[in-house]
């Protein structure tokens, strides 16, 4: 009798085991097809019964573990609720745009979320390959269905060179009917998973698994084409700066180890921001660029949507509700020109209050800076966690470089990517040796919140 409980007993934990193991990519396999579905038809929310299904038995299982960002994307998701509860649209029926909004933005958000504690459930170095593989290959389809299917004579892009590069290219390749993709959107979907491209690739050539490096190179030159061919200058920006910041790191490397880099990488950031702001000032370029219509109209629109979040700091102007609230409020005519801040952080601030915009903050701000800690501290600079982390980190770093001057993710279809670089970093800081997971984002977000409501106790 003995002997029959303990093979059960052993039966039980052999299948937990698998399922732990096969859970994250059960999870992430189940979100993508609801996201398929959503992008179809975002008030199709009943697509989140799929990846719950999958939840339900993880979260039995013990597949799911806490996240340093638990406290922030709980915090997260109830703005959210609050911000349909304050949307004057709640099912997107008078929508202005094609964002999503009010619960059909709410579903988009809950996916990304889901995302999120998929990859968070990655136990092996091994899975965060895989896992890497299947985002980059994602990055890939993207790119490719945008090269394919966008007309070049009917949308042109903002260069003609491009356009005319676009056209040849068109003249060379049949045009596949269907959903074109917006260039800004995909720019802003493929900005974040090119550099998951780099990252494989360098892992590939540590570990000698050249079927790796080969993939990411040609997920990388994918995704490359298509960005060029956006013609999305905030994507351009963003790769561009995670790539910059990346070649820090590496400097740093082989300048100092442990905390040391940690700090002279974040000397030789400073300094090298420092310095191309002081160059884009004294040159003439730089002089046209801040005095251009660009920058201007960019400067405008944040000024306009910060008295928005003053009339709306707690419960934001509702989810996808920027449209018609800015050309109301903000230009006073009724006419809806714009769809979203081009701003992250002050497009979240006015949908869903400064609360979520400050849970943002911490959770992205947050990971970025515990995976450097983790990246620093890695015992063994050339382990194999080490490019993937970066990878992660790089591409957390283009989210939030892009999130500056553009909101494409947040305000679209495409926000099923918003906490993804989150989730691969904590994924890949796993073959790291390093302390357990800091309480500190939770303290920094409590101190926040508190300072606002003492700020803002009066108004309130």
């Amino acid at each position: 009798m003995w002997s029959m409980t303990k093979g059960r007993r052993q039966a039980g934990q052999a299948a937990r085991s698998v399922l732990g193991d096969l859970f994250p990519f059960l999870l992430l396999g189940a979100v993508l097809v609801a996201w398929a579905l959503w992008y179809q038809n975002p008030s199709r929310g009943w697509a989140l019964i799929i990846p719950l299904a999958f939840l339900l038995p993880g979260i039995a299982a013990r597949a799911l573990r806490r996240t340093p960002l638990d406290l922030p994307l709980a915090l997260f998701v109830l703005t959210a609720l609050v911000g349909v509860w304050a949307a004057y649209d709640h099912d997107g029926a008078r929508a202005v745009f094609a964002a999503p909004s009010g619960w059909q933005k709410l579903w988009g958000l809950l996916l990304a979320t889901l995302a999120f504690y998929a990859l968070s459930a990655l136990r092996t170095p091994a899975q965060v390959v895989w896992a890497t593989a299947l985002w980059t290959a994602f990055g890939a389809a993207v790119a490719g269905w945008f090269i394919a299917t966008n007309d070049w004579a009917a949308q042109p892009a903002q260069w003609a060179p491009i356009t005319r590069l676009g056209l040849e290219i068109q003249a060379r390749l049949p045009l596949l009917a269907g959903h074109r993709l917006n260039a800004n959107v995909t720019g802003g979907l493929l900005a974040p998973l090119l550099p998951l491209s780099l990252g494989l690739m360098v892992w590939g050539v540590r570990q000698r698994a050249y079927r790796w490096l080969a993939w990411g190179a040609l997920t990388g030159l994918i995704m490359a084409a298509g960005l060029f061919l956006t013609t999305s200058r905030g994507g351009w920006l963003a790769v561009a700066g995670a790539l910059a910041l990346g070649a820090a790191w590496w400097l740093a490397g082989r300048l100092a180890s442990g905390r040391r880099r940690l700090w002279l990488w974040a000397a030789l950031v400073i300094l090298g921001l420092v310095a191309a702001g002081a160059l884009a000032l004294a040159s003439p370029l730089g002089k046209r660029l801040l005095a251009g219509h660009d920058a201007t109209n960019r400067f405008a629109i944040y000024e306009q949507g910060l008295l928005l979040v003053r009339d709306y700091p707690f419960t934001g102007s509702g989810l996808g509700n920027f449209a018609l609230v800015h050309s109301t409020y903000a230009l006073m005519i009724h006419v809806p020109i714009l769809a979203h801040a081009h701003n992250l952080l002050l497009n979240i601030a006015i949908e869903q209050g400064v609360f979520g915009a400050v849970a943002t903050a911490v959770a992205l701000l947050g990971m970025a800076w515990w995976g450097l800690r983790a990246l620093a501290e890695d015992s063994d600079p050339q382990s194999s966690a080490s490019p993937l982390l970066l990878g992660g980190l790089m591409s957390l770093a283009a989210l939030l470089i892009h999130g500056l001057v553009d909101d494409p993710l947040y305000s679209s279809r495409g926000v099923l990517l918003l906490w993804v670089p989150a989730g691969l970093v904590l994924a890949a800081r796993l073959g790291t040796e390093l302390a357990p997971a800091p309480r500190w984002p939770r303290f920094a977000l409590a101190a926040a919140l508190a300072i606002m409501l003492a700020w803002s106790w009066r108004p309130l």
